[in-house]
């Protein structure tokens, strides 16, 4: 029997009849009725809603069509509900299928739009495939249009923001969210900066959205949304920016929900907003030289083991600071200049290979096993706390239900980095005598201006795992590896 993989894919658009379930159903009455075998492993289902527009945004394709290139050719055809399944991108379609069958000689099937053989039954099968292209377009255009006219009238056109649920078709704000929106705004307006901001709210158990610790430019984000001014804004083009200009593309309306502030209050913060972006512009920062150093990717924070990235803490004189501080869910700053931190490097690398034996790291495939499994557990954990919260904006949950969930998943996350910080710490065992004869030099190669920062950087991970950085006790730790 010839082999046969099954291709299956639901677009938002598809109704009940051609669930996946019902897709793999008569692909697998195709199969025995053609005396195919169609092993599970080479059924390969994209998740709901994925378009078929563009087939690099398809997961699964592209792992078939992987499966299909490698030398084992594991599958001798490759089945699909329609043709559209396949691909709704007519050029798409004729270049995979012509990979599919030069190169690894794989018929693609439609099980419902069985073709002749010949070139008539070719030429019927580009018809169709046009057809479902013409269609795909058309019905992007429908959608379009329908978020055009219901945006026209100050409707919902995209997901509720923090603050906010939705109700027949219009945003309601949510009382315990809004009330923090109102506070986000109240204390930008009195002085108070976003990485403060979004310390304050992750320091009280305040999550975004989506469930995530609040950075600084998550506070950013809510203080340009008009819609807590009482607008709603749409982009024709499906691209959503703050760079108003009145057009259809990117227009500006009056909606029909509750504003959460005045619009003298959104105004204010615009004007603050606008005043910190001139006094630092983001690019004059770009610019400034020495951007790249040679503990990129290395340097840990002691407080949440987050990479130390370079900033400029006065003028152009570069150091380096947390990533998680500098976006606001870190609660420790470990700003240290450049300069100093290098000098601490070099000091202690010489220190260490003074000694007759020093410590490296064990990176073992249990603990790499054990620490994806927790930070599996957390991402579950994450995803539940969205859940809830959308359970509760929904009127699901009470409010008083909804506060006990949450504190019951924060507790349990709070549990999972624990375990896991303890889990990814130093296991430690000596090294010998030939691996510190090994690098003993590495403190006068690392001190040469010949070395650019990216030779120095990749030199150092030939040896270092990571360097941790402790401001508080003024220790600066290195963990080496074999």
């Amino acid at each position: 029997m010839n082999v046969a993989a099954a291709y299956i894919r639901v677009s938002t658009d598809d109704q009940l009849e051609y669930s996946p379930d019902s897709q793999l159903k008569l692909i697998n009455d195709y199969a025995r009725a053609h005396d195919l075998l169609l092993p599970t492993g080479y059924i390969y289902r994209e998740n709901d809603g994925v378009s078929g527009r563009k087939a690099e945004k398809r997961p699964q394709f592209q792992k078939m069509i992987a499966a299909a290139k490698s030398a084992a050719h594991p599958f001798d055809t490759i089945l699909v509900w329609k043709f559209s399944r396949f691909a709704r991108n007519q050029e798409e379609s004729i270049v995979y299928k012509s990979l599919l069958k030069k190169q690894c000689g794989i018929d693609v099937i439609s099980v419902s739009e069985p073709i002749i053989d010949g070139p008539f039954g070719s030429l019927i099968e580009r018809i169709i495939e046009w057809m479902d292209e013409y269609y795909s377009i058309r019905l992007s255009g429908e959608v379009r249009r329908g978020m055009t006219e219901k945006f026209s009238r100050g409707e919902v056109v995209t997901s509720a923001p923090f603050g906010y649920t939705v109700s027949n078709g219009i945003f309601v704000p949510d009382p315990e969210r809004a009330l923090i929106v109102k506070s986000i705004f109240e204390e930008f307006l009195a002085g108070t900066g976003y990485v403060e901001i979004a310390q304050r709210l992750n320091a009280m158990g305040v999550r975004s959205r989506r469930g995530k610790p609040f950075e600084n430019r998550t506070v950013r984000y809510i203080l340009r949304n008009e819609v807590y001014a009482g607008m709603v804004r749409f982009s024709g083009a499906g691209k959503h920016d703050y760079n108003y200009n009145g057009t259809p593309e990117n227009a500006l309306v009056k909606g029909k929900h509750e504003a959460l502030i005045s619009p003298e209050m959104y105004e204010a913060a615009q004007q603050r907003i606008a005043g910190l972006a001139s006094a630092y512009p983001p690019k004059a920062k770009a610019a400034q030289p020495g951007s790249k150093n040679m503990f990129r990717g290395i340097a840990r924070c002691s407080a949440c083991g987050g990479v130390l990235i370079q900033t400029y803490s006065s003028g152009t004189h570069p150091g380096l600071q947390c990533r998680n501080y500098v976006g606001g869910v870190c609660k420790e700053s470990h700003s240290i200049t450049l300069e100093k931190f290098t000098d601490a490097f070099l000091q202690k690398l010489e220190e260490d290979f003074s000694k007759e034996k020093i410590d490296i790291l064990i990176d073992s495939p249990e603990k790499k096993r054990d620490t994806e499994k927790i930070e599996a557990a957390i991402r579950r954990e994450n995803a539940r706390l969205e859940r809830v919260a959308e359970a509760f904006q929904a009127g699901a949950d009470t409010l008083e239900e909804y506060k006990k969930y949450k504190a019951e998943i924060l507790e349990r996350i709070d549990q999972l980095r624990a375990e896991l910080e303890k889990t990814t710490a130093a296991d430690e065992k000596n090294t010998p005598a030939e691996f510190i004869q090994k690098w003993r030099d590495a403190p006068a190669l690392l001190r040469s201006p010949d070395l650019s920062p990216e030779e120095k950087n990749g030199f150092i991970r030939q040896f270092v795992r990571k360097i941790v950085y402790d401001r508080k006790a003024n220790v600066l730790n290195i963990f080496y590896h074999a």
